[in-house]
């Protein structure tokens, strides 16, 4: 068996374009820019997302909270899935492995935004891990190693470097979306497996992964 595991932000979804106009919404009722309200949101990102934090953040008025988490998040929920990278819907749709997903940030709300993508009937209930950005996505992965090869799809350098420190025998390919905020970041430093820029190069580099590759 052959087991991809996916991370959410930046991988799955195209979360920048998703909240682009939220960050815009939010910066208009707080008179000021929509870079700034973007800033402070991936700032609170790096602990753990939610609208709350974000609002406290930026010291918004209390009395705002509830009412603009209800317009936002209906927002988010028409856009979602128009915000999935082009052609990663339909591959993961379309390739019979065992999908699953890896994501860090805040649980409740990393499960919200998944739920609103329409990908539930391509990742088991149980193989849905919501890691705290304190925790280890490479602790998620490690069980699946005793089903089968396990390949991790992931854009950030830093999980992937987090599984390579557990010594993982586990397959590093890395997204670099066009228009990525983390694609400078991606190097062919030798320690990747695969590295695309395409879901058509995605989907050749998983064709290729027929289990007959020494894993380096």
């Amino acid at each position: 068996m052959r087991i991809i595991c996916w991370d959410l932000d930046g991988t799955i979804l195209n979360t920048d374009r998703l909240f682009a106009p939220v960050d815009a919404r939010v910066a208009e009722i707080m008179g000021v820019s929509a870079p700034y309200t973007h800033h402070v949101r991936r700032a609170v990102a790096r602990t753990g997302f939610t609208f709350r934090a974000w609002f406290e953040a930026l010291q918004m008025s209390p009395k705002h909270f509830v009412p603009l988490t209800e317009e936002l998040e209906a927002d988010l929920s028409v856009r979602a899935p128009g915000c999935i990278y082009p052609g990663v819907r339909e591959l993961i749709e379309t390739h019979t492995e065992r999908h699953v997903l890896v994501t860090a940030g805040d649980g409740h709300f990393q499960r919200w935004k998944f739920s609103l993508l329409g990908l539930h009937r391509s990742f088991g209930v149980h193989d849905r891990h919501f890691v705290p950005r304190t925790g280890s996505k490479a602790q998620a992965i490690e069980p699946y190693l005793s089903l089968g090869e396990v390949l991790f799809v992931e854009n950030l350098p830093q999980w992937h470097e987090e599984v390579r420190s557990y010594g993982l025998r586990v397959r590093l390919i890395r997204p670099r979306w066009p228009g990525a905020e983390s694609s400078s970041i991606h190097t062919g430093d030798g320690t990747l497996w695969e590295a695309v820029d395409t879901s058509a190069e995605l989907q050749e580099a998983l064709r290729r992964c027929d289990g007959s590759l020494g894993i380096p």
